[in-house]
């Protein structure tokens, strides 16, 4: 279906067609009937009906889908891909009246970008959620399932002489940015391309010249972007692709690789794995003193002398908080919440598995540590204690005092539209900072953390609040625990 542009066949301004007049409407259905045009009541219906004019008007103030719908492709890249819908009232609609145009372009465009390894402008395009219709983003997940389901097998014939040229996108980061648009939707077809991805690069030897072998290595970077919902997984891929990455970029094809490099920089590789070591050990360390009792030291003794491996309340608590950031980072922002829970303020939103963290509206003793939720949302505070942890629900704008002592270490998670569910969680602008250890904190004054907005996200693996965030009198210092580090440590313990 081709779509019929009256500023382009009749002459018309953008400010014409906004506020059209009935004289200039007089005009213009004298001039439709003197051309011999098919479906002229479809047209001047178009221009008599608000409703479809300003569906009309929203196309043309949109010059990148108007070309889209005229499929000049080459065209798109000139454009801030942005969809203005200033005159639309009625979205649903809107995407009903551009899904002929839309669902007629849509193998050509993709296949067109894809090919051209214009992806990024593609993930763009895609993103304009305002655009599709249920029946078009259909429409859309086959078109991209085939091209998951083609690389699956294209790999499987192994030594493909030109991997650049056919499966081109599966290397590419932008690729996996826009299946994540429809996650969970293609989660079987991505374990299933990194199985295949992981086979062929396991059939080389580590430095191979074979141009496949970099083309895996690439892939399995660019797989990193993917969105797996299993923590496990998720963590297996990112620390596949961080080993990638020497083969992916470090590599020619053209060069030999003489001896005395190969063990420089196997000895590179052996002191970075070395550094790292050390510093997630010390980071594990720096947090086992938190645990200032003999009770964890005695589930680890009892843990190394079992052939089973039992997860500690400690290892227990990172795999949550490492879940809830897995979550906070994959958090789609919606604009309601059906089954929305209401929190009673400072009250605990976990009480099956934390304890309530003391608090007090007003400063008394042992309850002498003032936090000041300025994020602009709601924040959850979490206290990590021996035993069981503590957590309590702060409303945006909101103070309260609470009872923390140094050794003592908290995280914080903010967002709105808390939901209470197998995972409860929040649903929008979401955020989760790292573990902070409270190395001192002074009791002369009153002692003050405040946790303030952090800018606008510009990626989905941005959602955390940095430490620059959080706030501080000069009594209190805090020192940063890398979250990742110790749930790589986790991960290390019980997956292998």
């Amino acid at each position: 279906m081709k779509y019929y542009s009256y500023i382009d066949n009749l002459n018309l301004t953008i400010e014409e067609l906004i506020n059209l007049s009935p004289y200039k409407l007089k005009e213009i259905i004298h001039e439709v009937d003197a051309l011999d045009l098919e479906n002229k009541t479809t047209i001047l219906s178009g221009l008599q009906d608000a409703v479809s004019r300003s569906y009309h008007i929203t196309i043309e103030e949109n010059p990148w889908l108007k070309d889209l719908f005229f499929k000049k492709f080459h065209q798109l890249k000139k454009y801030k891909i942005e969809l203005s819908i200033e005159h639309i009232n009625y979205l649903s609609g809107f995407k009903l009246f551009i899904e002929p145009y839309i669902k007629h372009i849509l193998p050509e465009l993709i296949h067109h970008l894809i090919d051209k390894n214009e992806l990024k402008l593609l993930f763009y395009i895609l993103g304009q959620s305002a655009l599709f219709s249920y029946a078009c983003e259909k429409d859309i997940k086959s078109l991209l399932t085939n091209k998951v389901n083609y690389a699956i097998i294209d790999l499987g014939k192994n030594h493909i002489e030109n991997p650049e040229r056919n499966i081109n996108y599966i290397k590419s980061y932008h690729f996996y940015e826009i299946l994540n648009l429809y996650e969970p939707y293609f989660k079987g077809e991505l374990i299933k391309l990194y199985d295949t991805i992981t086979e062929v690069f396991e059939q080389f030897e580590i430095n191979s010249k074979d141009p496949l072998f970099r083309f895996v290595s690439q892939a399995q970077v660019a797989f990193q972007k993917s969105q797996i919902d299993d923590v496990a997984t998720k963590l297996f891929i990112d620390n596949t692709a961080e080993n990638a990455k020497e083969y992916a970029y470090n590599y020619s094809s053209e060069t030999e690789i003489d001896t005395g490099k190969h063990s420089f920089q196997s000895s590179s590789l052996i002191l970075i794995f070395g550094i790292t070591t050390i510093a997630v050990i010390l980071s594990i360390l720096t947090f086992n003193k938190i645990q200032h009792s003999n009770q964890e030291s005695e589930l680890s003794q009892i843990e190394n002398s079992s052939t089973k491996k039992a997860r500690t309340t400690y290892d227990n608590r990172i795999r949550f908080y490492y879940s809830l950031k897995r979550i906070t980072h994959r958090t789609q922002e919606i604009a309601s919440i059906p089954d929305k829970a209401e929190i009673i303020p400072f009250s605990n939103p976990y009480p099956k598995t934390f304890n309530i963290l003391n608090n007090d509206t007003i400063i008394s003793k042992g309850l002498d540590v003032k936090i000041k939720n300025k994020t602009g949302s709601d924040l959850i505070v979490f206290k990590l204690i021996n035993g069981k942890d503590e957590s309590i629900y702060i409303p945006k704008d909101r103070t309260i005092f609470v009872s923390l002592n140094p050794l003592d270490s908290i995280l914080f998670y903010s967002g709105n539209s808390f939901t209470t569910s197998k995972f409860s969680q929040f649903r929008a602008h979401t955020r989760i900072s790292d573990i902070y250890r409270l190395r001192k904190i002074g009791r002369e004054t009153i002692s003050e953390i405040s946790v303030m907005p952090t800018d606008t996200i510009t990626s989905r693996n941005d959602n955390t609040i940095p430490m620059k965030n959080i706030e501080t009198t000069d009594d209190i210092e805090l020192t940063k625990l890398s979250l990742d580090n110790l749930y790589r440590a986790y991960y290390r313990k019980y997956a292998n």
